[in-house]
């Protein structure tokens, strides 16, 4: 449902998004003429819908739709990764190609037409929702719920690995695994006084190896029960981040990055 391609379809989805918050009728805002008769029989929708409204005006209100469509489609997207733990729903696994559709192969002398291809398309089998996945999604879709940037950073890695962009995935799993044991800091002091700005801006500024290093004397983290392997594999993740963006080179194994994503897992579902 992410665009909006004609005026059936356009006109259509304003009457159901009316029926579903309670009204059936177009709002001014919209800058539409629209009524429910307009979408009732094929026949008289062009008739009496151009009568009233102008090209330019629904192609300019469809653009706004198909926006809205297509963050919602997003949304819906990383509050199912979030809940189901699958990482590819609504992420592609390949790059994209840059010229899509129809190939053709021509000879140069004489310029001649020999022949077109198209490419081969891939499907990709997802694992299953369950019923109660599904009603979990719900929920949070009704309630508004956000995905914890670090979820929807690890799930952005996991895509990576599987596209083959190996170090991309390597920054986006450090950077999700730091989004989250910062978050864990921070909760750990918020009953603190506001005024106890000190300890907070020490958290913020807090470098991210000296946390590891110490990880077993913070209860906070220490309860979150890595062990050595686990912990080993995120200092590892963090070394990998630092050497890239400082310009050094770094060997990344995509079977080590495997196993650091199965930790971050471990931390980001405690």
């Amino acid at each position: 449902f992410a665009f909006v391609c004609s005026f059936e379809k356009l006109s259509k989805l304003y009457i159901r998004a009316r029926e579903v918050s309670g009204g059936r009728s177009v709002l001014e805002s919209d800058n539409f003429n629209l009524t429910e008769e307009m979408v009732e029989s094929e026949t008289r929708t062009n008739h009496l819908f151009w009568e009233q409204n102008t090209n330019e005006g629904f192609r300019s209100e469809g653009r706004k739709l198909s926006n809205i469509a297509s963050r919602s489609f997003d949304y819906w997207c990383r509050v199912t990764r979030w809940t189901t733990g699958s990482s590819f729903f609504g992420l592609p696994l390949e790059r994209h190609d840059a010229h899509p559709g129809w190939r053709y192969l021509a000879a140069v002398d004489p310029l001649e037409y020999v022949a077109s291809f198209n490419d081969t398309i891939i499907g990709y089998m997802l694992p299953s929702v369950s019923i109660e996945n599904w009603e979990l999604i719900q929920q949070k879709l009704q309630s508004g719920e956000q995905t914890p940037i670090w979820i929807d950073i690890f799930h952005e890695a996991n895509r990576r690995l599987a596209a083959g962009d190996v170090r991309g995935a390597h920054l986006d799993a450090a950077v999700s695994a730091e989004a989250f044991i910062r978050q864990k800091l921070m909760d750990s002091v918020a009953a603190l006084p506001a005024t106890e700005t000190a300890i907070r801006k020490r958290i913020e500024n807090w470098n991210m190896t000296d946390v590891l290093n110490k990880f077993g004397k913070i209860s906070t983290l220490n309860s979150l029960g890595l062990d050595k392997e686990q912990l080993a594999n995120l200092r590892s993740v963090f070394d990998i981040r630092n050497a890239i963006m400082h310009g050094r080179t770094v060997n990344m194994q995509e079977a080590e990055l495997k196993a650091t994503l199965k930790t971050i897992k471990v931390l980001i579902d405690s």
